[in-house]
């Protein structure tokens, strides 16, 4: 299991290899010993680990069972060790529901676009091929239901929109920078080791987890059943999507069930259909539904799959087009410095004939870019600033700016933690070695079907968000009643241990 880099660091520079990563890698077998007794761990020839009593006897110690909650709990690595068994977001966890619990349970998945895009490139097939066949898929294995998160991608993006314009138009009561919170890897990183970070990040909840919270609250209703009899599972590009799911903050208070049960990954679907024998490309399609039990077939996905330029969400780029608007009065398009990554664009009215363009531009690296809205009066003096930055080592030059006397350069800054952002998480399907594929090579095919697989429209052009507004939370975005239901909280979490490398092994 491979988590996002940033998981995997427990200081600036290093990388934390897994039989160091964790504070609880196995479970003690002394009991009630004495303070003076000289007892230490030792690692045996066969990756097994023993304890040594002063006395020289030895017992074998058995792998500790530890949940995710439990992995937050310190300070250092958060990927799987070979001697820790997490037992709760995993395939073998899926199928024990699938075998005991699913007469009781309707299950629900919901489907990410930078999965489907994975899963497609591996099959050599299209995006919306490659969906209609994991519905397909799904169903086979006996899900009521196969949603895809673009809905709930849209929702997130809109209610960031109107915080920025909030948080920016009234500094004295919130903090600028506004940082993207929709990577769990940043969060997790900032709640343990960067608290000086945490009230700059968004509060709008990631797409995935408002995908639960309206899978159990709305989707629930359409099925005539409690939240609590929902198991709803997501398909998603990134091992710490499992992390994010795990957090006591998203639970249906109501049932006091989780908003997002199970979380399996793009590379954890390979070994699904690998232990079931399942032929995916023999499979016949099947079609998708909405959150509001409304069908979409095959076909239709072919011509009504809507998405956003971006891979990692987009976040910046919606945000910044949305504040050039809403703040200033000015109507501008977004472009990218190359021009190898267009989609095709859903077209809609306009106010403006001739929108001013703004070009992302590197700046350190092709995971750091910087989008400038310039004031005509005063060209040094950027009316907006934004950023994205994508991988550790980026993330370390933002936080560096929020800790330095001058403050943040930017207005905005969409965080990743993978380089190249979720398209490239690590839950992804690797490139065969067999193949020598290149994993850049297999990165830009990723990308390729993620951009063709669907067509580009602004999150504020979906007549299913309008919906969402009217029918679900009755109130406009980021009003009371939906900060409520689509907003969250961040908490600085206390190092339980300063450096799990001083563990004495």
């Amino acid at each position: 299991m491979e988590f996002s880099s940033a998981l995997k660091l427990t200081g600036l520079d290093d990388y934390i290899t897994p039989s160091q990563a964790c504070i609880k890698p196995v479970e003690s077998g002394i009991q009630g010993s004495s303070k003076n007794s000289t007892v230490t761990i030792q690692l045996e020839e066969n990756g097994s680990y023993s304890e040594v009593h002063g006395d020289g006897s030895k017992v074998a110690l058995k792998p500790a069972k530890i949940t995710l909650n439990d992995c937050l709990a310190c300070s250092g690595c958060i990927t799987s060790a070979e001697s820790v068994l997490i037992t709760q977001q995993s395939v073998d966890e899926f199928f024990s529901v699938l075998e005991n619990k699913l007469h009781d349970l309707k299950l629900v998945v919901s489907i990410s676009p930078q999965a489907w895009a994975s899963i497609a490139t591996q099959y050599n097939t299209s995006g919306p091929s490659a969906l209609a066949k994991l519905s397909a898929l799904f169903k086979q294995l006996g899900a009521a239901a196969v949603l895809d998160i673009s809905l709930s991608r849209d929702l997130s993006l809109v209610e960031s929109c109107q915080e920025f314009v909030h948080r920016f138009t009234n500094r004295a009561e919130k903090q600028i920078p506004v940082i993207a919170s929709s990577c769990p890897g940043w969060v997790c990183y900032a709640e343990k080791t960067q608290h000086a970070a945490l009230p700059f990040l968004s509060s709008v909840k990631s797409p995935q987890q408002i995908s639960g919270t309206l899978v159990k609250q709305l989707f629930a209703k359409k099925l005539g059943v409690q939240p609590a009899n929902i198991y709803h599972v997501c398909l998603m590009p990134c091992f710490d999507k499992k992390l994010e799911a795990s957090r006591d903050d998203f639970v249906e208070e109501v049932s006091n069930s989780r908003e997002v049960d199970l979380v399996l990954t793009s590379a954890e679907i390979l070994d699904l259909i690998a232990r079931k024998n399942i032929n995916f490309m023999q499979m016949q399609d099947e079609p998708i539904e909405n959150l509001f039990g409304e069908v979409m077939s095959s076909g239709d996905m072919l011509d009504r799959l809507f998405g956003v330029h971006g891979s990692s969400g987009n976040f910046a780029k919606e945000v910044f087009i949305f504040a050039a608007h809403h703040i200033f009065g000015k109507d501008v398009k977004v472009l990218e410095a190359s021009e190898d990554v267009e989609m095709e664009i859903h077209e809609s009215s306009s106010t403006s004939s001739s929108p001013i363009s703004c070009v992302w531009k590197q700046v350190r690296n092709s995971d750091f870019h910087e989008l400038v809205l310039l004031d005509p009066q005063d060209s040094k003096t950027p009316l907006l600033k934004f950023a994205r930055c994508y991988g550790f080592r980026n993330i370390q030059n933002i936080i560096r700016q929020l800790k330095s006397s001058k403050g943040c350069a930017y207005h905005y800054v969409e965080v990743m933690a993978c380089p190249s952002g979720c398209i490239n998480g690590g839950g992804q399907i690797r490139a065969d070695e067999s193949t020598k594929e290149a994993p850049k090579e297999r990165l830009l095919k990723v990308q390729e079907t993620y951009r063709t697989g669907q067509i580009e429209r602004s999150p504020h052009g979906n007549p299913d968000v309008k919906r969402v507004y009217e029918e679900v939370i009755s109130s406009a975005p980021y009003s009371e009643s939906s900060c409520r239901l689509l907003h969250t909280s961040f908490h600085a979490r206390t190092e339980t241990l300063a450096n799990p490398l001083s563990i004495s092994w």
